[in-house]
């Protein structure tokens, strides 16, 4: 099946699948209860999102064996554990300590089928560097973090699930410039998947794809990347899926640093977040979600331009990225400094 097959059979499971999974949200009281003021909805909402994003994947996947082997099992295993963790975490909410041991667990599950990061190279046509054992922490690290910044960005209607599309679709275009076609057969299924309930999920939604879709597609997403971002020769750029989840990490890591600044506990919610602060300036709701599309956007193009430039280019578009870094830093007063 080639990749269009794909993408359509995925969206349209979605599509079939999530009314049915609606109904069955309300019949058994499977419903987000906005109780915390940080939450901008106002009336239960189905959170079994999640569920069809995975069973949409991984149908669609088992259909085509071309690409599916011991590796791509393995993955599928150790995300569904993530999907488990996520669906008890919308039921009956987690600390954040037994998230992270469920994360932990999953992660290890691929390192031990030596699934990890291996060699890196920082340029185009640069030295390529032999991790070894440090490709082990490294993966613990950008695998968790991964997952926990596309979990994190779920805080509007249709926002994970279109900031995700917009990360899959660069790196399945990616994926197909450097020849990673097992890369590009995950990512064309997942956007499909995506695709075929966001109409749902967009404001005002009908569904939420929970903790459980944003941390498998967050997953996914992080684990693909090992294979997927390359340049056209087929050198592992470690910093191009950095940029491609960049709107993710800069909110997580933001938030990271602000609550440090203010003091309290990193792991505490606030009202600090991207979206938080676009809404703060007086934009709606659907127009809050769209500007953060258009951001993921200019992510996504800054490291499509990566790979298929040069050295000299490459470290301009280096530049550029951290210019709208900066800037979204500024505009958005991430850290409240003009407050003081």
């Amino acid at each position: 099946m080639n990749y269009i097959t794909l993408f359509i059979f995925s969206m349209f499971i979605s599509l079939f699948l999530t009314p049915l999974f609606m109904n069955i949200s309300f019949k058994f009281d499977f419903l987000d209860i906005p109780k915390e003021d940080r939450k901008v909805h106002r009336a239960p909402m189905p959170f079994l999102g999640g569920i069809i994003i995975y069973i949409s994947f991984l149908t669609t996947l088992t259909i085509q064996t071309k690409y599916v082997d011991k590796t791509h099992f393995i993955i599928i295993v150790s995300s569904t554990l993530i999907l488990i963790g996520g669906i008890i975490d919308d039921i009956y909410p987690m600390k954040p300590k037994s998230k992270l041991l469920i994360q932990v667990i999953a992660v290890s599950i691929l390192v031990f089928n030596d699934i990890y990061i291996k060699d890196i190279v920082f340029f185009p046509g640069g030295q390529s560097f032999s991790l070894k054992i440090l490709g082990i922490p490294l993966m613990f690290g950008w695998v968790i973090l991964v997952t926990n910044a596309f979990n994190l960005i779920d805080g509007l209607d249709g926002l994970a699930a279109g900031v995700s599309f917009i990360s899959t679709i660069t790196i399945f275009l990616i994926s197909i410039l450097s020849g990673n076609f097992s890369s590009a057969i995950f990512s064309s299924i997942l956007c499909g998947t995506l695709i075929g309930i966001l109409p749902y999920n967009f404001y005002k939604a009908k569904i939420f794809i929970g903790d459980s879709g944003s941390q498998f597609i967050g997953f996914i997403v992080s684990v693909i990347s090992i294979t997927g971002f390359n340049t056209i020769n087929g050198e592992f750029l470690i910093l191009i899926p950095i940029i491609i989840c960049g709107l993710p990490l800069f909110d997580t890591l933001t938030s990271i640093v602000r609550r440090k600044l203010k003091g309290k506990p990193i792991m505490q919610a606030d009202k600090g977040h991207v979206h938080h602060k676009l809404i703060s300036m007086g934009n709606s709701h659907p127009k809050v979600v769209i500007i953060m599309y258009l951001i993921a956007v200019v992510f996504s193009v800054i490291a499509i331009g990566m790979v298929l430039s040069k050295k000299i280019v490459f470290l301009s578009f280096i530049f550029i990225c951290i210019l709208f870094v900066a800037l979204l830093v500024f505009m958005l007063d991430i850290f409240e400094i003009r407050k003081k």
